[in-house]
């Protein structure tokens, strides 16, 4: 089964009329609020605010624009998660960022799980996501449940 997500994680609270205005949903998970990500919506945005793209890593959300999304709803301590695994193999990153100066960059080899390892369990550890007993951080903030989020995004798909 596939499980191809991007998504922001962070504890500060997300400015919904904000988000509203990009086209972004947050998704509350206990304390924490997650907002999905695509490349298409990010291409269009980045476009229509006239925003000078930046890569800073091999993560596709690591950039510019990604950061521009948290300056506007206003969360300056968050990390930044992809994963992508078809057939049971693939690999996932995640950057975190505190005050506009990135913290962490993770990236785990390929893998045959979906579930978190290195790189995801130790960014939301790192934003304050406590494992439990039998669960790890991935699983803690219920990224487990959340296969892509693809059809938020729909509308971005020609562009």
């Amino acid at each position: 089964m596939a499980h191809a997500i991007s998504v922001i994680v962070t504890k500060q609270t997300i400015k919904e009329a904000a988000a509203a205005e990009i086209d972004l949903v947050s998704i509350t998970k206990g304390e924490f609020s997650l907002v999905p990500l695509d490349a298409c919506h990010s291409d269009y945005w980045a476009e229509k605010l006239n925003l000078d793209y930046q890569s800073f890593s091999e993560m596709i959300h690591d950039s510019s624009t990604t950061l521009e999304f948290a300056k506007r709803l206003e969360i300056d301590e968050f990390a930044i998660l992809e994963t992508e695994y078809f057939g049971g193999i693939g690999s996932q990153a995640a950057a975190v960022y505190y005050k506009g100066k990135r913290i962490l960059l993770q990236k785990d080899k390929e893998q045959t799980t979906s579930h978190g390892t290195g790189a995801i369990n130790q960014a939301l550890s790192k934003i304050g996501v406590v494992a439990g007993d039998k669960i790890d951080e991935f699983e803690a903030i219920g990224l487990h449940e959340h296969r892509s989020f693809g059809h938020l995004f729909e509308k971005y798909d020609e562009y």
